[in-house]
């Protein structure tokens, strides 16, 4: 029979009654009790590790001397310098980031690489200052698909237009330019690395200003740019420019995240050819848009109202299927995905209970059926529609996504994923 348990070695209530070697308990209750156990232990590895709940403190971008916070990059990086884009480098398995620093005037873009969990072991690379690109107000950045430590990034200059330079590893080029005679807060530009059916690395980058713009360019001939499209829709929300799909059929995507009667996006299985396709009628604006290899799905969130959304899922980027609700009363400006998680960047304040200027994610685990709340937020950002340019720049709530692991970013600052060093497996 039970015994009161006597000696308390390990702390145990006064009242707890422990079974004796002769009197085991029933199968029944031993599996209850093994049953509670295992799903406490399952909740706290995945309260530990899930990369879509658990998150790095935030880190801000710039420095502010003194004031104890981490910073994204211990270096020259100035108090006002703005986080542009943020992509993961596959090659050398590091992060890189396009900076608007601050610390000279006007403010330059800066590239720099970082392995994520070391804040301090980053590189700074590059200014831009000789080819005369000042006060940048949005970029891009990704790493170039054929050769390990290339890099390539976009800059929006005051001046108008945009301006594309490669990194070789010692010196960085002008490759290409699109000029523009104006200038406004909401002019955005794209530029990822994408790998045809047949094998052929180029680069695909689109910008969005007071006319439209895609152009591509093979790696082995990172000079000569061809313009593939001019879509006639523009938008002040920024477009989405996505490579995915099975690697027997690998697909890029371009979604305005705008509203239309009748909503258009484009395909191309090779980044030289785009075909203009059609949503299902009613059924806009995206509001993001990722390839899950673990689903073998397109995955985007529509977002019907400022807090109605809908996710749909395509295996071909052309056919889809709605599988109704997406996170409810929130207004999504992002999506990545890391294993069999999707997670979703929400708009500043459009969660209830964050300040103005403060964003979160969501994640799913159930291939976006249903959604839940991370406790990691993004305390500030800069105002969208400001007239300043340079350090003022606006950078949306966006997620960037390794297959390891995430960061989640705005203009100001930045959190890292604990996945960031794990395989995608492992999750």
């Amino acid at each position: 029979m039970g015994v009161p348990y006597s000696g308390n070695p390990g702390n145990w209530p006064a009242n707890v009654t422990v079974l004796s070697g002769s009197d085991l308990p029933s199968s029944t209750t031993f599996n209850t009790a093994y049953e509670g156990l295992a799903d406490r232990t399952a909740f706290d590895f995945f309260g530990r590790a899930h990369p879509g709940l658990n998150w790095f403190p935030e880190f801000k971008v710039d420095q502010e001397m003194g004031s104890g916070a981490p910073y994204f990059y211990n270096g020259p990086f100035a108090q006002g310098s703005a986080l542009l884009a943020a992509a993961w480098d596959p090659n050398t398995s590091r992060w890189i980031a396009l900076i608007a620093d601050n610390g000279v005037s006007p403010p330059t873009p800066a590239l720099f690489a970082t392995y994520g969990m070391d804040l301090g072991n980053a590189a700074n690379w590059w200014g831009t200052g000789a080819y005369g690109i000042t006060n940048p107000s949005s970029g891009a950045c990704c790493a170039d698909p054929a050769t390990s430590g290339v890099y390539w990034a976009a800059a929006i200059a005051q001046a108008g237009g945009v301006y594309v330079y490669r990194f070789d590893g010692s010196n960085w080029f002008l490759e290409d330019t699109t000029t523009d005679a104006t200038w406004n807060y909401y002019y955005s530009v794209e530029i990822i690395p994408f790998t045809d059916g047949s094998g052929n690395k180029r680069l695909i980058y689109f910008y969005n200003g007071a006319s439209s713009t895609l152009k591509y360019a093979l790696a082995s001939s990172p000079s000569a740019w061809t313009t593939a499209l001019s879509p006639p829709l523009a938008t002040t929300d920024g477009w989405l420019l996505k490579a995915g799909g099975p690697s027997a059929s690998p697909l890029a995507i371009l979604m305005p995240r705008a509203s239309g009667s009748s909503y258009h996006y484009w395909t191309s299985p090779d980044g030289v050819t785009w075909t203009q396709q059609n949503m299902p009628a009613g059924i806009n604006p995206p509001a993001g848009l990722v390839w899950s290899p673990a689903h073998a799905l397109w995955f985007c969130i529509i977002q019907a109202t400022s807090s109605t959304t809908y996710v749909y899922t395509s295996p071909d980027g052309v056919t889809w299927t709605d599988l109704g609700n997406g996170p409810l009363n929130v207004t999504v400006s992002d999506l990545a995905v890391i294993g069999n998680t999707l997670v979703a960047m929400l708009a500043e304040g459009s969660a209830v209970g964050m300040g103005a200027g403060a964003s979160r994610a969501v994640f799913s685990i159930d291939g976006g059926v249903s959604w839940h709340s991370t406790q990691a937020t993004l305390d500030a950002n800069n105002t969208a529609g400001s007239s300043a340019y340079g350090s003022a720049a606006y950078t949306r709530p966006r997620l960037a996504g390794s297959g390891n692991g995430l960061v989640m970013y705005d203009a100001l600052r930045a959190r890292f994923s604990h996945q960031c060093g794990v395989p995608a497996g492992h999750v």
